[in-house]
């Protein structure tokens, strides 16, 4: 008889956090206003509470759509530091109007981060690079920089706190993709729906081969529909991906109908909403893990819930105390 085994865990909560992390020797707090909002959980998990990081646009607004409001405005005029993607309409205009005090792609190279080429192109992606963990990593280093340069916390304040997500974001994809490599996922072949999605697929060890849509222009042509047929014929591709920003659209729609013509997986990816990003990486990893009941070594394995992996909270709490 199968051995049922479910993997499920409660998230910790993030008041975790903000006990196992140092403080400012000031009680005001620097005010960092990040444009997107899953950027916003990267700085949030890297600077707990010893920053104050608030999002710029709605959770429900398509970015590059944005226009600046008068309450942006007085948002973006009460900050310290403005972090930017660098790739958004609305950005160009955040960039030149607070020049001084703005961080973005530019600045964010400079210090390691790596844009990766599409699928069979030599063209860099610029969508939602800040998800991959070593380039959500330079990021926090970047900012950290800027804010010790202006005085606003201790350098070594800021410099513990990018050592500590440092390594607490490496030991949970560590186990993340021991997880997926339980569930014989891991180093996978995922066809994305948009470049938004690739930088989420690969930080958890799989391999995008090709993207459905450019530049919001669903893939047409022959020679295009021709090799997404020979992936899925041969049966390398493993998952479908489709992200927050496209349910309900055309692209979501016809994402799903290939997954079913094919009989692959629709596994739903969060990118733009604002969460802790621990919180983001575990939801995605669940999500390609709770896409179907796998049976692996005569054991049945339930994929329910949460995965049983420790939050980065918690992850932190415990690198921070030791670090001390």
């Amino acid at each position: 008889m199968a051995r049922l085994r479910v993997i499920s865990v409660t998230l910790l909560t993030a008041a975790l956090f903000t006990l196992a992390l140092p403080v400012s020797t000031s009680g005001a707090k620097p005010r960092v206003v990040a444009t997107i909002g899953s950027l916003a959980g990267v700085l949030k998990d890297a600077f707990g509470d010893v920053v104050e990081v608030v999002t710029l646009l709605p959770a429900k607004a398509d970015p590059h759509l944005a226009q600046l409001t008068p309450d942006m405005i007085e948002m973006l005029d009460s900050a310290d530091l403005i972090v930017c993607t660098g790739h958004l309409p609305i950005e160009e205009r955040i960039t030149h109007r607070y020049a001084g005090k703005t961080l973005s792609l530019q600045d964010f190279l400079r210090y390691g981060v790596m844009l990766h080429p599409f699928p069979n192109s030599s063209t860099l992606n610029p969508h939602a690079y800040w998800l991959l963990p070593e380039n959500a990593v330079r990021i926090a280093e970047c900012v950290a920089t800027a804010l010790a340069e202006r005085t606003l916390l201790p350098k070594e304040v800021l410099q513990a706190h990018v050592r500590v997500f440092d390594e607490c974001v490496q030991e949970l994809v560590q186990s993340l993709r021991e997880e997926l490599r339980e569930a014989g996922l891991e180093g996978g072949v995922v066809v994305a729906t948009t470049g938004a999605e690739m930088y989420v697929v690969e930080g958890l060890g799989f391999e995008v081969a090709a993207i459905l849509t450019w530049e919001s222009h669903v893939l047409s042509n022959g020679k295009q529909l021709l090799q997404l047929h020979e992936l899925f014929s041969n049966k390398r591709v493993v998952a479908v991906t489709v992200s927050d920003t496209h349910t309900g659209s055309a692209v979501y729609r016809y994402a799903q109908q290939l997954a079913s013509d094919y009989g692959i997986a629709l596994v739903k990816l969060t990118v733009v909403a604002e969460q802790s990003y621990s919180i983001l990486l575990k939801q995605n990893a669940e999500s390609f893990l709770n896409s179907s009941v796998r049976e692996t070594s005569g054991e049945a394995v339930y994929l329910a819930g949460t995965l049983a992996i420790p939050g980065l909270a918690y992850l932190i709490a415990r690198k921070w105390r030791a670090w001390r």
